[in-house]
């Protein structure tokens, strides 16, 4: 790729909770020099940002503390929450301590919510599980049977209770009680190799970046309202739910993260997550 003639490229989540982010950019109210690409699932975009498809993407926590020796950190930009989110939930047939020996379905679309997952039933309840991957829908829960399943994202927020399936967990409302500390979801990041080439346009993005967070923050109503129509949810449904995410990666949120990674590393969830040191491409504003 040559920096000259070629613009970084940049991935986008097709789920609502980045819509914040990225309100002035749809709104044609800021041009970021970028190119714009979409990806389906959290999963997706990791899987191009490691295939060198993407140069700057919002990515799963759990893929940046993998690869972190690649990735540089965008500054002040992550989806976090700081008690219930609403959209990362367990739902199952049993108390949610109660799973230890039992069967669990995790989404696969995201890594990081499947390590949260396995990290507070081994780690906060020792509960050691029988854990299966795939798509999580009605008909796969109905065919699998499992005693609990993992379910994320905009389908999260649709899906009232399944039968046979009375409890439902909100994992972050569990991580902060548990941590008093907020939990990331994700975070924005840049390769290391496209934050050589394109320097200071890199630098740009994330300044605009933060700049349509705020302009999106300013905007929540109007997110709500067109985001509500698109999952089939009540704007005010959307509204508790967007209000209920920061956006930051402030002083606290990377403590979480790092809490996070620990946990991670000390439980043999993740070999690279041991000793994580977060880069950022500038200083937070």
């Amino acid at each position: 790729m040559n920096a000259q003639n070629q613009l970084p490229r940049l991935g986008r989540l097709d789920f609502i909770n980045v819509l914040p982010v990225y309100y002035a950019l749809d709104h044609g109210l800021l041009q970021v020099p970028c190119t714009i690409i979409n990806g389906r699932t959290p999963v997706h975009l990791n899987d191009m940002m490691a295939e060198k498809k993407l140069d700057i993407s919002v990515i799963s926590s759990a893929e940046y503390i993998r690869n972190n020796n690649i990735y540089t950190l965008l500054s002040g930009l992550s989806i976090a929450s700081k008690g219930p989110v609403m959209s990362v939930l367990c739902h199952s047939r049993i108390p949610f301590k109660e799973l230890n020996g039992k069967k669990v379905l995790l989404t696969d679309q995201s890594a990081t919510s499947q390590f949260l997952m396995r990290l507070v039933l081994k780690r906060r309840f020792n509960c050691q599980c029988e854990f299966i991957k795939g798509p999580v829908t009605p008909e796969t829960v109905h065919k699998k049977k499992p005693d609990a399943f993992l379910l994320i994202g905009d389908s999260a927020l649709c899906y009232k209770k399944f039968a046979g399936y009375p409890y439902v967990t909100d994992l972050a409302e569990l991580w902060r009680e548990w941590s008093g500390l907020p939990f990331v979801f994700a975070v924005w990041a840049v390769r290391n190799e496209s934050l050589e080439m394109f320097g200071d346009t890199i630098v740009a993005i994330n300044k605009l970046l933060c700049q349509s967070r705020e302009m999106g923050m300013d905007n929540l109503e109007t997110i709500a309202k067109e985001a509500a129509g698109k999952v089939n949810i009540s704007k005010k449904r959307c509204l508790d739910y967007l209000n209920g995410l920061t956006f930051d990666l402030n002083v606290e949120c990377r403590a979480g993260l790092r809490l996070y990674s620990d946990y991670l590393a000390e439980e043999g969830l993740l070999q690279e997550a041991e000793g994580l040191n977060l880069s950022f491409i500038m200083r937070d504003n």
